[in-house]
């Protein structure tokens, strides 16, 4: 059974979390300290976050990017977000940038993304077979051009 505690701010949650009084909290980066000295455990994380310099950076995602469903880092130390809503994110020299309108276009759910050695990103898309991104360019694969699946949930590397 759940029970939903209202607190006023994240302070008063950490402490009822610290104290026992509650088992688990939604909470921001602000417990990062408790994480870090093994006093909490965290179970996920909302928004993308990286780890530099013995802190966490925290990256605000644009408006209705819903639920990221996949994140990778290419070679290039671009960080990459993917979301149910069809969002593609570069975060780059922490700087946030909404790429998905040099997509498809009209933003289609993504699950899954693959970063290459050679600088590409390979984009699994909901229904809508896959994407390419390279150099600020991008392609698209799908039914409609002999793609045998619409719904691609994994890329992985060929080694062959």
């Amino acid at each position: 059974m759940s029970v939903n505690v209202p607190y006023k701010g994240a302070a008063a949650a950490q402490l009822a979390l610290l104290s026992k009084e509650v088992d688990a909290t939604f909470d921001n980066p602000s417990a990062m300290p408790q994480i870090v000295a093994g006093k909490v455990k965290a179970l996920a994380v909302s928004t993308p976050q990286r780890w530099r310099d013995g802190e966490f950076k925290t990256f605000a995602m644009p408006e209705g990017i819903r639920v990221i469903r996949a994140m990778t880092e290419d070679s290039a130390v671009n960080l990459w977000v993917g979301s149910s809503r069809g969002m593609l994110v570069r975060i780059r020299d922490d700087v946030v940038t909404d790429e998905t309108r040099r997509t498809l276009g009209e933003p289609r759910s993504i699950r899954c993304l693959r970063a290459t050695p050679d600088g590409a990103l390979w984009i699994g898309y909901a229904d809508e077979g896959i994407g390419w991104w390279r150099d600020g360019r991008f392609a698209h694969v799908s039914n409609a051009h002999g793609f045998p699946e619409p719904n691609v949930s994994q890329i992985i590397a060929d080694e062959a």
